[in-house]
């Protein structure tokens, strides 16, 4: 298992890529540059170069992880719990710095884009079992779209992203923002 990258590669790769978000939420996008990252991460930019050619392959990065980080929402138990999970996984990540995946759009290379784009429309497409299933679990109104319900519900919580990142008592705009989406899905208890 010589190819397998050690826990401290790991653990410095992740925290190159959280430096760079971090650096878009709070600078914008135009404020990437190796440089920035390197320094934002603080690590040289030789050191960011063993992990990272270039920017591009950081926000690479960050699509990638992201696709991976939402698959756990799945093991929540009932639907309500899942579309909670969702919830406080995008709004939490807006809070801790992460920008949206439309801050990062404009930016991509077009096969960074079109991964951002697949992960996007993965992500829609669970949604979309959520909500099948909290209609037939009886937890959600009955006239549900789940394909169009689930793109809307999933556009709403990417654009509240930015108002939750920016509140002064997220937990209280993430709490509000549940309380929304889940009264939109007609679950009430």
């Amino acid at each position: 298992m010589a190819d397998e990258p050690s826990e401290h590669r790991l653990r410095q790769a992740e925290g190159i890529v959280q430096s760079a978000m971090e650096l878009v939420f709070s600078h914008g996008v135009s404020a990437l540059s190796m440089s920035a990252i390197a320094q934002a991460a603080g690590v040289s930019r030789q050191t960011l170069y063993k992990y990272f050619p270039d920017v591009e392959s950081v926000l690479r990065a960050a699509v990638q992880r992201s696709s991976h980080d939402t698959t756990s929402i799945t093991e929540e138990e009932t639907p309500v719990d899942q579309l909670r999970a969702f919830i406080q996984y995008v709004l939490g990540a807006a809070a801790a710095g992460h920008p949206s995946p439309s801050a990062l759009e404009s930016v991509l290379a077009p096969d960074t884009r079109a991964e951002l784009e697949a992960h996007a429309k993965e992500v829609r497409g669970m949604l979309a079992v959520i909500l099948r299933r909290g209609i037939d679990d009886g937890m959600f109104r009955p006239n549900l779209e789940p394909d169009g319900d689930a793109d809307i519900v999933y556009r709403m919580v990417m654009a509240l992203s930015d108002l939750v990142a920016q509140a002064e008592d997220v937990d209280g705009a993430i709490a509000r923002a549940e309380r929304s989406i889940l009264a939109m899905v007609g679950y009430d208890r």
